[in-house]
């Protein structure tokens, strides 16, 4: 263990912050590590750099507020082995996190009654018949009776004297209210559980959703969490992972898992941060939902954990660059005698709208579940989006014979500042793409991360900017972006 807090001790601020986060929902030997990593984080105040307090670097990067990390602080305060330390205590080893986080606040005496096998709402219950047991012995006590052999005190009225307070309490003078004392005793405040805060009595996943739940007649039953993520498309480390990720290369038809996703602690270990899997924001997002999706087969520097299907992927693409086919003329005979598909899905499309079209009917008379017609009608529309993608590619085919594309998907270029584009200085991007219209023909190009929070996420010049305005080369921009300096001087 000392060993492990020299390591963290010596983390940058953003590889403390993915180790927080790849903490937040483990364990509750974890949660005491965490503690102490979140307060090594407030007392050296190492987000100041990017944040402009703690609770914006708790909200924004952890999704988490204040008050849940300072639980998770003196969790590590009051149950770590030493004071300064990260390892978990011996008689509290057994305990959930949850239980530890309930007894906080709890009395010596309440957490005795405590056991490792005790779920939180028994916990709560023993808080709650404490307090009960002492409101109880607080009512039974009797006011001490005075004494007949105490003397009479001195204000006591004689028999047969008036007395103003008694007889006549209309002429008193009004007193000044006095404050009210409360008594009563500080405590923590059992408050429901959101899904920013970790659950105690059902477990989170790493995006902090609870597991995703449908209805008993639902036709859905994709495993995943808060009805927003799929375990199949997540890459992410996650304690509640229902199915494995999907291999970015299997069929839908048989889909199989992805390998690596069983060696990320190899490649933390071995490879570090260079890695995909380790810091996802190197690999490519997907368009949509803007996640990360991690593949061997698109690192720029393999290493020895890569995948099989990648190693062949790579392979097979180093051969179609040096083998020059034996007759083209052969290939493209070949190419015109396979017919169009089009056809074949107009004719499936017609039969699913036919269908669509008796659910509808039959859905006035009586009702049928909604997740059954919504089915329905996402395959007609998806049927007819095919119909115009399969349109479109033969009416565009034969663009790349004339149309000479400046780079390639993947590249990195570099964009000027413009009165069009509103850039301070030379923004570096990366190439997702290009679009090709009747309107004009961009470059779909996409800000790397760590340029600002200001900028767009998707920028599309025109190609025909390529050399005026955006560049291959950060030399160029930088030599062009000088003279119009100099000009303007």
């Amino acid at each position: 263990m000392p060993s492990l807090t020299a390591a963290i001790d010596s983390m940058q601020f953003k590889d403390l912050t993915h180790e927080i986060k790849r903490t937040l929902y483990m364990s509750a030997k974890d949660v005491v590590r965490l503690g102490y990593m979140l307060n090594r984080v407030k007392v050296g105040r190492m987000y100041a750099d990017t944040y402009d307090d703690f609770d914006s670097y708790l909200a924004e990067e952890l999704n988490i507020d204040y008050t849940m990390a300072t639980r998770f602080i003196r969790i590590n305060q009051k149950y770590a082995k030493s004071s300064e330390g990260m390892e978990i205590a011996e008689q509290y080893e057994g305990y959930s996190r949850g239980l530890l986080i309930e007894m906080l606040n709890m009395t010596p005496e309440q957490e005795a009654k405590v056991t490792p096998d005790m779920t939180v709402k028994r916990a709560r219950e023993i808080k709650k018949q404490d307090r009960a047991d002492r409101q109880e012995v607080a009512e039974t006590v009797e006011p001490e009776e005075v004494a007949t052999s105490q003397p009479v005190p001195v204000d006591m009225p004689l028999p047969g004297q008036l007395d103003l307070e008694t007889n006549f309490p209309e002429y008193l003078p009004e007193e000044p209210e006095k404050e009210e004392v409360i008594d009563a005793e500080f405590r923590e405040i059992d408050e429901p559980v959101t899904s920013k805060e970790i659950a105690t009595s059902q477990p989170l996943s790493v995006h902090g959703l609870p597991i995703t739940e449908y209805p008993p007649d639902s036709l859905i039953s994709t495993e995943g969490c808060g009805h927003k993520y799929n375990c199949f498309s997540c890459s992410m480390e996650c304690s509640i992972r229902q199915k494995e990720r999907y291999c970015g290369e299997a069929p839908l038809g048989n889909p199989f898992a992805c390998d690596t996703m069983n060696i990320i602690a190899n490649l933390r270990s071995e490879i570090g941060t260079q890695c995909q899997f380790v810091d996802q924001d190197l690999a490519y997002h997907r368009s949509g939902d803007d996640e990360p999706s991690p593949c061997c087969k698109d690192c720029m520097n393999p290493c020895r954990y890569q995948c099989k299907r990648a190693a062949e992927k790579r392979e097979e693409e180093r051969t179609k660059k040096t083998t020059i086919p034996p007759n083209e003329n052969a290939d493209a005979q070949d190419e015109k005698e396979i017919p169009s598909d089009i056809e074949g899905v107009k004719c499936i499309l017609e039969e699913q709208k036919k269908l669509l079209d008796d659910m509808l009917l039959v859905d006035k008379v009586e009702s049928l579940p909604k997740a059954y017609v919504f089915k329905q009608k996402t395959i007609v529309a998806a049927l007819a989006a095919m119909i115009c993608d399969l349109e479109r590619e033969e009416e565009t085919e034969g663009y790349e014979s004339w149309l000479k594309l400046p780079c390639k998907c993947g590249d990195t270029v570099y964009v000027l500042p413009t009165k069009e584009n509103g850039f301070s200085d030379i923004i570096e991007m990366e190439c997702q793409g290009f679009s090709i219209g009747v309107l004009g023909n961009v470059a779909n190009l996409r800000p790397k991360k760590g340029q600002g929070k200001e900028l767009p996420k998707m920028y599309q010049p025109a190609l025909s900017d390529f050399g005026k305005s955006v560049f291959k080369s950060e030399d160029a921009a930088k030599r062009l972006m000088k003279e119009k300096e100099e000009q303007d001087a």
